[in-house]
């Protein structure tokens, strides 16, 4: 839970969600050149096929990299909503306020 304001009657709190952990995997990116126009698809896919592992390695990260980012956006999004709604929020978790232990929802 997060505070959001103090008053003569005490704090007020709102849940927040925060992400703990993202585990992201890719096997394998499977890469194949037609139609180059030059008749060297052969050569083309030869150097795609020697670069496969780094090709894979380029494309996951960059796939967890958008991952984290459109996850931390939603959970920005849904926590402003819950600061303003927080009862949502524990109603659908079948929670209250005082269940929080770690002051966290963690995800």
């Amino acid at each position: 839970k997060e505070r959001m304001r103090k008053t003569a009657l005490g704090e007020t709190f709102s849940p927040l969600l925060v992400l703990r952990e993202l585990t992201t995997s890719l096997e394998k990116v499977d890469l194949k050149v037609k139609d180059t126009g030059f008749g060297s698809d052969w050569l083309v896919n030869k150097a795609v096929e020697a670069f496969a592992d780094d090709i894979t390695k380029v494309v996951a990260e960059n796939l967890r990299e958008q991952i984290l980012d459109q996850v931390k956006k939603s959970l920005e999004s849904l926590n402003s909503y819950f600061r303003v709604n927080p009862s949502m929020l524990l109603n659908l978790l079948g929670i209250s306020m005082e269940d929080l232990d770690d002051h966290l929802v963690w995800l």
